[in-house]
């Protein structure tokens, strides 16, 4: 079977010749990443599944809000990065909707705002069709601020 892959020309085609991808896998994807220098609403229809937002730019404080969680939405995850010392908030239009790691069930948002802690802040959410499932990805302690 020829590889699938995914490329900006011709985007998913077979590429022939003898070598196959593992089973249900999709070579030559990267992943797509998007600098907000303000405020930003996810659009589930522009904002495809598996996006990288970034702080980038910005000069003041950044809210990413979420769509509400919804059976369409099950499986769509995204990713948000703070490059900037500004505080970076991970709101959700449903209101109570985030689920979080620690502790709490349901929270209104997630902030990053502890001094010299903003940088480097990243965390991965992902939809389960309810809530939206939080993992917070860093590799050292870092503060953030749980609202319910």
């Amino acid at each position: 079977m020829p590889t699938v892959i995914i490329d900006a020309a011709k985007g998913l085609h077979q590429k022939a010749g003898t070598t196959a991808n593992p089973s249900g896998t999709v070579g030559g994807i990267k992943r797509v990443i998007e600098a907000k220098a303000t405020s930003y609403t996810i659009v589930e229809s522009t904002d495809l599944s598996g996006k990288l937002f970034t702080t980038t730019g910005a000069s003041g404080a950044i809210t990413f809000t979420l769509p509400t969680p919804s059976a369409s939405l099950k499986g769509c995850y995204y990713r948000f990065f703070n490059t900037v010392d500004q505080n970076m908030i991970i709101d959700c239009a449903g209101g109570s909707n985030l689920f979080v790691a620690t502790n709490t069930i349901v929270s209104d948002s997630i902030t990053y705002s502890q001094s010299s802690e903003k940088i480097g802040a990243c965390i991965e959410c992902i939809c389960d069709g309810d809530k939206w499932l939080t993992m917070p990805m860093n590799y050292e302690a870092i503060t953030c601020t749980i609202a319910g």
